[in-house]
């Protein structure tokens, strides 16, 4: 009886992992289309992909109660709170661009946001630099502002 059990169990935990994963190749397949737009979006900026990180998740929208928060997306140019429960979702992608910095080679990360419709926008996210994120823009206007801003070039 106890091996029966087990048996029921597995086959039942088998069936949901399944279905599970069925379930979110599904939703990439859905979003697969914008995820190719993300690409030449960013490219069109003259930006270079290195990979993408992970799948597309779901934005949380609990920090749509947090203003500081989507303050410092709005000082990077890109107002959030008009696509409040409009199923918000992001994507990151590591570049082969780098910036350098006081002899340091930082990694830029972009991220982009999306609906189910649209591109809304995206940042650029330094490693270890503030502010961490600043406006997705064409890649000259980019280096442009940035080394400006440092003095250096």
């Amino acid at each position: 009886m106890k091996e029966k059990m087990r048996s029921v169990l597995l086959l039942s935990l088998l069936l949901l992992v399944s279905t599970g994963i069925s379930a979110c190749n599904k939703e990439e397949e859905k979003t697969y289309p914008l995820i190719q737009e993300h690409v030449k979006y960013i490219e069109s900026l003259g930006w270079t992909i290195e990979k993408a990180r992970g799948d597309a998740t779901p934005f949380d929208e609990t920090r749509f109660n947090f203003p500081e928060f989507l303050q410092v997306y709005k000082n990077a140019g890109l107002d959030l709170l008009p696509y409040k429960g409009q199923n918000l979702k992001t994507k990151s992608y590591d570049l082969k661009d780098k910036l350098y910095d006081n002899g340091k080679n930082l990694e830029l990360i972009v991220e982009i946001f999306f609906t189910d419709k649209q591109i809304v926008g995206g940042v650029i996210s330094i490693e270890d630099y503030i502010p961490g994120i600043v406006k997705l823009e064409e890649k000259e206007q980019f280096y442009s502002h940035f080394y400006s801003r440092q003095g250096n070039k």
